[in-house]
């Protein structure tokens, strides 16, 4: 499970990390990644769908 402090929050970091995620996982040819989201967080949900829809 990873989250962000509220203060970290709107700062580019989820953004970077899952992006930086994508390069390794496409690196070592990782075929699937799951990710669960507790849709109580509107950050995150926010979030996921920005990336969705890259």
């Amino acid at each position: 499970m990873i989250g962000l402090l509220k203060t970290a929050q709107r700062k580019g970091l989820g953004t970077l990390f899952f992006s930086k995620l994508d390069c390794w996982a496409e690196k070592r040819k990782v075929r699937r990644l799951v990710l669960t989201v507790i849709t109580e967080s509107q950050a995150a949900v926010n979030l996921y769908r920005k990336l969705v829809l890259k």
